[in-house]
């Protein structure tokens, strides 16, 4: 899992509203996808999983991301 911070400041003259990093399409492989996941108006995460993830994967993963939640 790759996570990836947005420093891109500000566009000038758009203080009336966050400013929201702009989000890529996802990308498929042979075997796996590469997806963007906008998690905060500055923050965009990304995460690879492979194309026949299970559910047991699913829930590992989830739990794994939980580890680093405050």
């Amino acid at each position: 899992m790759t996570i990836a911070r947005s420093r891109t400041p500000m566009p000038k003259g758009r203080h009336d509203r966050p400013y929201r990093p702009s989000v890529a399409a996802g990308i498929t492989t042979a075997t796996a996808y590469v997806l963007p996941f906008p998690m905060r108006a500055d923050f965009l995460a990304q995460i690879i999983i492979p194309r026949d993830m299970t559910n047991e994967e699913a829930d590992r993963l989830c739990t794994f991301i939980k580890v680093y939640a405050r």
